[in-house]
């Protein structure tokens, strides 16, 4: 145990310096390449900050992993939004909706790493107490470590359902957890992120908007809050994101995406030496001729009103032969060297579609249609009237956060589930659809060395 957590701080600070990938499979090493001791990492204000930012840091070492591309690529290719234009054998199981639980995409690139983010999490919270640094940086990164334990919550339960809950460095205990109740999950993310907003509420807002801040914070428990039919907090904690005045909505599109966009509220700043973001690498095709290889479904995109500016700036079509190819061009960049589009996690936008959501629940109609009305209008389109009937206002606000964040963040897959429309629009598209598959598999390493661990209902490989 004492080595293992030597070896997670040599990793967290060597990460800053190095922006190297070494520690991608800590799990398996149990002897250190160099051991830094809990003292030497929290002894100073620079080591301390350095072992913070070496978990961001870990976040975007790989692309197309968990919090870094994986969820807009492989979420929008298991909903109705994506499809891989050639076999492949990582996308094919996700586009027809067959993975199983030796699937090393949901087993390395998304599962694990989740954890891996959570252990290293876990072992900075461990040791804040007692670090030498200021109480106002320990009061940051406290605040910093719950936002991002709570992030990485949210995905895992929207993903399996039941996880373990992981809240230690203790290898002995969670060697062997069960996975916990996701009502309960939902209860400790929530109570992480009510634990930051008070430990964040006086910290400034770091320039660069890459590490989390009281409103990175306010915006995740709304769309927790949101998740769990919990209305009221969430209209409350989105109204008070909207109110602060510190976020306004681009009103060019084509600057939405970019480091310095007004409307970004957590972004994660790129380190790969030539590529800015894994999303404009992925769907952006490697050449002026060349076909993409990731598309968007033309039923899809038939669902955009003629006017629609999201089709045309956050859009293209290439043609090859007979076929027309859209693919997502958010992101603009696919490779430079010059950092100009970060990963952007939260973004206002997705506060006016979580207040106009939860007033419609809470019965302020016009209230909820305005909202709306504020995300139509800045993509061209003309306002719905206050008196929209309420059948209409559902199938216009599916709609609407359909296009606001189509191959971003798994926001349609987790959508469809939570409105219960997935085995309809899903079963539809997808021959090998099934119920059961709202849940991805628990990987199979997991099953194998803890016997306590069951697997997700309807997965028998």
């Amino acid at each position: 145990m004492k080595k293992f957590n030597k070896y997670i701080y040599c990793c967290l600070v060597t990460t800053v310096i190095l922006q190297a990938s070494s520690c991608s499979k800590f799990l398996e090493v149990e002897t250190p390449v160099g051991e830094v001791s809990s003292s030497t990492v929290f002894n100073s204000e620079s080591s301390a900050q350095a072992a913070v930012v070496g978990l961001y840091s870990q976040v975007m070492v790989t692309n197309n992993y968990f919090l870094n591309g994986g969820l807009s690529l492989y979420g929008g290719l298991y909903a109705d939004e994506l499809y891989n234009t050639s076999a492949n054998s990582n996308y094919d199981p996700f586009k027809s909706s067959s993975l199983t639980s030796a699937n090393s995409i949901v087993s390395n690139n998304l599962y694990r790493f989740a954890y891996n983010y959570i252990y290293q999490a876990n072992l900075i919270l461990e040791n804040l107490p007692e670090a030498r640094i200021s109480d106002n940086n320990k009061l940051r990164y406290t605040g910093e470590m719950f936002f991002m334990r709570s992030l990485c919550y949210f995905y895992l339960v929207n993903l399996w359902g039941d996880v373990p809950l992981i809240l230690s460095t203790d290898q002995e205990v969670n060697r062997i957890a069960t996975r916990t109740n996701k009502l309960d999950i939902y209860k400790q993310l929530i109570s992480d992120l009510l634990q930051a907003e008070i430990q964040l509420k006086d910290q400034s807002t770091d320039v660069e908007k890459s590490r989390p801040d009281l409103y990175a914070v306010k915006l995740l428990l709304s769309r927790a809050y949101l998740y769990q039919k919990d209305y009221r907090n969430a209209f409350a904690k989105a109204d008070e994101v909207i109110q602060s005045g510190k976020y306004s909505l681009e009103q060019d599109l084509t600057k939405v995406f970019l480091a310095g966009s007004k409307e970004t509220i957590l972004q994660f700043r790129p380190l790969g030496p030539n590529f800015n973001t894994a999303e404009g690498f992925t769907f952006l095709p490697s050449s002026s001729t060349a076909s993409p290889t990731i598309s968007l479904f033309a039923n899809w995109m038939k669902t955009f009103e003629s006017t629609d500016q999201r089709q045309t700036q956050w859009v293209t079509k290439r043609t090859s032969g007979s076929v027309n190819y859209y693919f997502p061009a958010k992101y603009k960049i696919r490779s430079n060297a010059v950092k100009t589009e970060f990963n952007i996690a939260l973004r206002l936008a997705e506060a006016y579609l979580i207040r106009s959501e939860s007033n419609f629940r809470l019965n302020n109609y016009e209230n909820a249609i305005t909202d709306l009305n504020v995300i139509r209008k800045r993509a061209g389109l003309t306002d719905l009237p206050l008196d929209l009937p309420a059948n209409q206002y559902e199938e216009t606000l599916m709609q609407e956060r359909s296009h606001e964040f189509f191959a971003e963040w798994g926001h349609r897959w987790l959508d469809l589930k939570r409105w219960d429309k997935a085995a309809v629009i899903l079963s539809s598209v997808k021959t090998e659809w099934n119920a059961y598959k709202e849940l991805f598999p628990i990987p199979n390493y997991e099953i194998i060395r803890n016997t306590k661990m069951t697997q997700n209902e309807g997965y028998n490989d």
